[in-house]
């Protein structure tokens, strides 16, 4: 047999033996009444521990709140699904972190999963306006200060809540939860209190100069991770206090010289400007 040939074969083999079909019949329901929900936001990721967590692709479900979801499970990684949809937020969660109900796939045991979602208002409810239901920040700084968070979403928040979020700016006490963005490069392992919340306070401004105007939504992440670093040095040298501090008495000095009257002005001023960091 030529080389060559045989080669192909072996890389046959070993591609039959590090993958596998997996199918697996995915509901997503209301907690409150266990109603489908149709039109939900399915994201399968795949990630290895201690590593980065990699969007693989994303589905709808149908009129029936249900997707058969048929991927490719490469050896060597573990996959999750998460289930999302305007309005509705993580029904087994209960520290305001995750907006979206994640569960882990199992290649060889998971034939079916069941994801619970919970709409943000009810008929009781004094909100008019769904897209004003924020998340409180107390407890958004809460689950941060106690490493209990869990998924990798930004929360609601919008610009009166920068005073909170920055009164926290300069706590340097190390955690190993919190967001960081789907298509993250780096793999965090840990960051600090006073990072994670002068990263959402950057999503707030970003999010501001986009849309022209401060109102909740879902805000998207300004950068890979909450890391503080130079785009020629490494990342993980510069995750020190005195880093921490720096970035802080920059967010701190741009804040407290806003211009009131003309917040989209302020927004669009960067407050690491001239302190030699920026966000990784």
């Amino acid at each position: 047999m030529r080389p060559y040939i045989l080669a192909l074969l072996v890389i046959g083999l070993m591609a039959c033996q590090q993958a596998a079909e997996v199918k697996v019949k995915v509901e997503v329901r209301n907690q409150a009444d266990e109603k489908a929900i149709p039109s939900a936001v399915l994201s399968l990721s795949r990630y290895v521990k201690a590593g980065p967590t990699l969007l693989v692709d994303t589905f709808l479900t149908d009129e029936k709140g249900q997707f058969l979801l048929s991927f490719v499970a490469e050896k060597g990684y573990q996959y999750k699904l998460e289930a999302r949809k305007s309005f509705y937020e993580a029904a087994l969660t209960n520290n305001g972190a995750s907006y979206g109900h994640e569960a882990n796939i199992l290649p060889d045991e998971t034939d079916s999963l069941v994801l619970y979602l919970q709409a943000l208002l009810t008929a009781s409810s004094n909100v008019k306006n769904p897209k004003q239901a924020v998340q409180s920040v107390q407890e958004v700084i809460g689950t941060l200060k106690a490493n209990k968070w869990e998924g990798n979403s930004l929360p609601r928040l919008s610009w009166g809540d920068i005073p909170a979020l920055l009164a926290v700016g300069p706590d340097s006490v190390v955690i190993t939860n919190f967001p960081v963005s789907t298509t993250s490069r780096f793999s965090m392992d840990s960051a600090r209190v006073g990072q994670v919340t002068l990263w959402m306070i950057e999503a707030i401004r970003r999010d501001y100069v986009r849309r022209g105007e401060d109102k909740p939504y879902f805000l998207m992440p300004p950068s890979n991770a909450p890391v503080l670093g130079t785009r020629r040095g490494n990342p993980r040298l510069f995750n020190s206090k005195a880093a921490l501090q720096k970035a802080f008495d920059g967010y701190q000095k741009w804040w407290d010289s806003r211009n009131e009257s003309d917040t989209l002005r302020s927004a669009r001023k960067n407050p690491l400007g001239g302190t030699g960091l920026g966000w990784m």
